[in-house]
């Protein structure tokens, strides 16, 4: 960044196109930087140069920087206005709804009760607090027959850095996570397949036990009702009782 204080030497007695060529460079510098402080003393000292170097070649340098430095501190006035009036209406409700409605059309005050949903008495106020601050105006209708209520340039340039602030929070809001659904839908799966891995590798080891003639383990309730195969845990019926009695007496 530039030293003000050699800036200053090079704006002091009779400075050449050298010199002015510094001086620009370091203007532009500290306009970037917004650095209002060296800006306005190389202001104040070129304006003692136009009276003292009126006669000089030089004098249209220095009137282009002058000019350059006084549209610099009024776009600065401008937007520090701006930013401040910004923060005024997003503090009240009703002013910020009020420049979103006139944003649309331009309306009487019945336009913007309905818009609002508020009443007259309300609404009367928020447009004359807007209207000293310059953010709204009185113009004549479509018609001719009224005046409507209508945004200015200076209520433009309020709604837009409001918006502009409204965008920029809501991109940088993190986003909602949805990792715990993600990990306990993995987890069900992960349960799902491990319960019937288990259960086929039950089943695999009961089926090469019994084909091996060892014992099998304990048969599940659902089992336990299965007809049981021939010749394997079936008690062996018993002859009906005349059948025995004819088998003794033929014997």
């Amino acid at each position: 960044m530039p030293n003000i204080d050699v800036i200053l030497i090079h704006l002091s007695g009779h400075p050449t196109s050298d010199d002015l060529r510094l001086v620009a460079f370091a203007l532009g510098e500290w306009m970037v930087a917004r650095e209002d402080a060296p800006l306005s003393a190389c202001y104040d000292r070129l304006r003692v140069l136009q009276r003292e170097l009126s006669a000089s070649p030089l004098v249209g340098y220095l009137d282009g920087m002058a000019t350059t430095l006084e549209a610099y501190f009024a776009s600065v006035e401008t937007v520090k206005r701006t930013e401040r009036l910004a923060s005024e209406v997003a503090s009240e409700q009703v002013w910020h709804s009020l420049l979103e409605a006139l944003a649309r059309e331009a309306g009487n005050q019945e336009y913007l009760c309905d818009a609002l949903d508020r009443g007259k008495s309300t609404v009367s106020v928020a447009c004359n607090d807007l209207r000293q601050r310059e953010l709204i105006e009185l113009v004549p209708s479509a018609s001719r027959r009224e005046n409507v209520h209508a945004l200015t340039r200076d209520g433009r340039a309020v709604l837009a850095k409001l918006r502009a602030t409204a965008r920029a929070t809501s991109s940088t809001r993190p986003a909602p996570s949805h990792r715990p659904a993600t990990t306990t839908t993995a987890t069900m799966t992960a349960e799902t397949t491990t319960t019937r891995t288990a259960e086929t590798t039950t089943r695999t080891a009961e089926t090469t036990a019994a084909g091996a003639g060892a014992p099998t383990a304990a048969p599940s309730p659902s089992s336990q009702t299965a007809t049981p195969p021939p010749g394997r845990g079936r008690k062996p019926s018993m002859p009906p009782v005349n059948a025995q009695r004819k088998v003794g007496f033929a014997q």
